[in-house]
C-alpha cells in the first residue's frame, strides 16, 4: 500500500506539472493552490497524508481536497476520473 501511495503520489504530480506548464506557470513559480478533486475514497486516503510532499513537488503553498475549484482539468489515472487545478 506505501508503494502505491507514492506511485499515485508521483502520477498525481507529473499531471498537475503538465497543468503548471500549459497555463504558462515559470517553473520557479510557488504557486498559492493545487486542487485534486473526485478521487475515490481509497486514493483519497492514500494521497492525503502526502499532501506536503505533493505541494513540495508541484510548488504550490498547500493541496486541497475540496468539491470546488474555479478552473480545472479532466484527467485519467489508471481509468479513474479525475479534476485537477493550480491556481
Amino acid at each position: 500500500k506505501e508503494m502505491m501511495a507514492k506511485g499515485l503520489v508521483k502520477d498525481v504530480a507529473r499531471r498537475l506539472q503538465t497543468l503548471r506548464k500549459e497555463r504558462g506557470y515559470n517553473p520557479t513559480d510557488v504557486l498559492e493552490v493545487a486542487s485534486i478533486l473526485e478521487l475515490d475514497d481509497e486514493s483519497l486516503e492514500m494521497i492525503k497524508d502526502r499532501g506536503e510532499e505533493l505541494a513540495f513537488l508541484v510548488r504550490v503553498k498547500k493541496v486541497n481536497f475540496e468539491k470546488s475549484c474555479k478552473e480545472y482539468k479532466e484527467d485519467d489515472i489508471d481509468g479513474q476520473k479525475i479534476k485537477i487545478s493550480v491556481e
